[in-house]
């Protein structure tokens, strides 16, 4: 399996720019095909942290990962679940499961007043209870959705890439597991076994 990305909608507005500034210079670019369009996928992670010898934080125990589908509901999410102010963890360590009111406060007041970086990370709460740590973030991430087509297939939307940078990655079943990876200009083209692609 492999698969190819390109900038998000923020490079290719940049691109558009750059274009219409050297149009003088020399022809545009294709514009990129309708079918990739993109979505964000936000999410809340909550872990617990434990400090090292040299008094830096470290994952310890995750307590939850999950994907919402607008800002507001993951916010709403991570705010009932620090009311709730369960944090179970599964080892023997003895920390502490369950936050007494005021501490569940506390968090609720230190989430929101979190910030992130407005754009990858919304927002990021280091709480410290005990000798351990919990750490709330919130993270949106932008990714385009899935095209199905044959290769071959005149109304491909990668035909609409050739000639543009692209990053092609090699993968296998785990979608971390890289095998290779390539970055460079896309070039579509036919060979005696059919269709073939360069980059």
């Amino acid at each position: 399996m492999s698969a190819i990305t390109r900038g998000t909608p923020d490079d290719t507005r940049r691109e558009r720019e750059d274009v219409g500034r050297e149009a003088a210079a020399g022809p545009a670019r294709a514009a990129a095909h309708p079918s990739w369009r993109f979505q964000d996928r936000f999410e809340l992670w909550i872990d617990w942290m434990v400090r090292d010898s040299a008094g830096h934080w470290h994952p310890h125990e995750s307590v939850l990962q999950r994907s919402y589908r607008t800002r507001e509901d993951t916010l709403l999410h991570a705010e009932r679940i620090i009311q709730r102010g369960d944090f179970p963890m599964q080892s023997r360590s003895a920390a502490p499961v369950t936050l007494i009111r005021n501490r569940r406060e506390a968090l609720l007041v230190a989430f929101r007043a979190a910030e992130g970086d407005g754009v990858t990370l919304i927002r990021e709460v280091l709480f410290p209870v005990g000798e351990y740590a919990l750490s709330l973030k919130v993270t949106r991430e932008r990714v385009a959705d899935e095209v199905r087509t044959s290769f071959a297939h005149a109304g491909n939307p990668l035909r609409s890439l050739a000639g543009q940078t692209v990053k092609l990655t090699v993968l296998i079943e785990h979608p971390y597991d890289v095998l290779s990876r390539a970055e460079g200009v896309l070039e579509m083209g036919s060979s005696a076994r059919g269709s073939a692609l360069r980059c």
